[in-house]
């Protein structure tokens, strides 16, 4: 590990227009706070005697200025309401037979095999008639020399 000195830099000098200061702490400290007493303009609280349990109290009867509650009849139609026509007689719906299960597809009949298609030349190997001058045999030699070279 190579260490660097770095020079040494000496003390600033004290700034001439500015007086020393010497270091003061950040806050003196508070004096001591003597007792404050009860302020006058508050009177002190007077005692609260001691309150005794209540005496026992009897149930309360029947109140005389609360009839009971009579029952209520039942109430007619409204005057300011005309009274709700007849709904017609609505017979349930009929059964509808669930869907049978129709197959997606048919099954298809065998198919006859057909081998894969040879590649196909490539764009350059066309003659300007448009015609192919290579012979069948050929096909992929041709294709693979002229298309991957």
């Amino acid at each position: 590990m190579v260490q660097t000195l770095l020079p040494d830099i000496p003390d600033m000098p004290p700034m001439p227009d500015i007086p020393f200061i010497p270091d003061m702490p950040f806050m003196p400290p508070m004096p001591d706070i003597p007792f404050i007493p009860d302020m006058p303009f508050m009177p002190p609280m007077p005692d609260i005697p001691f309150i005794p349990d209540m005496p026992f109290m009897p149930p309360i009867p029947d109140m005389p200025f609360m009839p009971p509650i009579p029952d209520i009849p039942f109430m007619p139609d409204m005057p300011f309401m005309p009274p709700m026509p007849d709904i017609p007689f609505m017979p349930d719906i009929p059964f509808i037979p669930p869907i049978p299960d129709i197959p997606f597809m048919p099954p298809m009949p065998d198919m006859p095999f057909i081998p894969d298609m040879p590649p196909m030349p490539c764009c350059c190997s066309a003659n300007t008639t448009g015609e192919s001058s290579i012979a069948p045999t050929n096909i992929a030699k041709v294709f693979l020399t002229n298309c991957f070279i």
